[in-house]
């Protein structure tokens, strides 16, 4: 062989080797850039800024993932009570630690390793608050909800005998969006009375409740649940259940049911089971519609909730995109968890 001819061999080998290693370096650093972005990972994002030393960058991300994956991992709040020792944030933290012991409590709850953790169960009882000031009928709707939720998805604090002011912190504490005034979020729409909504997802929860007044519009069977309020004096108009998993059919029936309401009507919304395979873009309009907003993650899309997710909400029609009040919890394949979402207005309860 010539010597031109090895010389030519060794660029175009040099050519080709370069080529290899650009191409290796660009594809880690775009693996690398899809895992930080990837909204699923945030414990890996969360982790990176603390080790790095961006405290104040991790303490932001964390209160994001706190308001947007529900219910969030307990990790998060160790790493929230690590992070806020570098920053001005933080408050309360005995409150702080008594969330991060009820999220682990909720993880296995039902699970085998239930077992390994009931003295957490020892560890939250005292620490509930039972300074909330209820009436007859916050009581029974609370006590209501309870019995609900600890025949299944919280059957861990079957015999955990509390009262229904602590009842109430528990649910305030587990996330629960529950408010204390008589507005209906940031919709600018008072509720005269006392609603409380409680959502199970998955396939293993026991339905939907939806309490006004001593009754329950909501039921076992799967699909959405929505009730139809006039403003004060407050009147059920409405209230139909729609299997949005079983056909598109009932999504677009549920959106032409939706696009019917006036303005101004108050709309209560509770899932059991599923309600997502077959939502519509139509639908998810029609929801924006009474004042809700896609707050969550289903991969890398904005979603109002996921596959088999719980999901409650009290809206108002012709509110602002994100105003009303509404809540989510995530089903996880393999575990035994049940996804639980619970949103209320109780007017004028106060700490006694």
């Amino acid at each position: 062989m010539e010597r031109s001819d090895k010389v030519t061999l060794l660029v175009l080998y040099s050519i080709v080797l370069i080529g290899f290693g650009i191409y290796y370096y660009s594809f880690t650093i775009l693996s690398e850039y899809h895992k930080i972005k990837d909204p699923q990972n945030y414990l890996y994002r969360i982790k990176r800024n603390l080790d790095s030393g961006r405290y104040e960058v991790a303490e932001k991300e964390i209160r994001e993932v706190i308001q947007t994956f529900r219910p969030p991992e307990p990790e998060v709040f160790e790493l929230l009570h690590r992070v806020t020792k570098y920053t001005k944030g933080g408050g309360n933290e005995e409150r702080l630690e008594l969330r991060k012991e009820i999220y682990r409590l909720l993880d296995t709850c039902g699970s085998a390793e239930m077992g390994k953790d009931k003295f957490i169960l020892d560890s939250i009882r005292g620490k509930l608050k039972s300074s909330y000031n209820l009436d007859k009928n916050q009581i029974q709707i609370v006590r209501s909800v309870w019995k609900n939720l600890i025949a299944n998805p919280w059957k861990c604090f079957a015999e955990f005998g509390i009262s229904e002011s602590e009842i109430l912190d528990l649910l305030i504490l587990s996330g629960g969006e529950i408010c204390f005034g008589s507005n209906i979020g940031n919709t600018g729409v008072s509720f005269d009375g006392d609603i409380l909504v409680l959502s199970e997802g998955s396939s293993d929860g026991s339905g939907a409740q939806i309490w006004y007044q001593g009754r329950n519009y909501g039921g076992s069977r799967r699909g959405f649940y929505v009730v139809i309020m006039t403003l004060s004096p407050h009147r059920v108009i409405r209230s139909d259940r729609f299997d949005v998993w079983e056909s598109k059919n009932e999504a677009i029936r549920m959106a032409q049911f939706l696009d019917e309401i006036p303005e101004r009507h108050i709309g209560i919304f509770a899932v059991s089971d599923e309600a997502s395979e077959n939502m519509t873009p139509t639908l998810e309009e029609s929801l924006i519609k009474f004042g809700f907003a896609r707050r969550t993650y289903e991969g890398w899309d904005k979603k109002f909730f996921g596959y088999s997710y719980a999901f409650a909400g009290i809206g108002v029609k012709g509110a602002s995109e994100g105003s009303a009040i509404q809540n989510w919890a995530k089903y996880e394949p393999g575990k035994r968890k049940i996804p639980v979402a619970i949103v209320g207005i109780l007017k004028g309860v106060v700490e006694r």
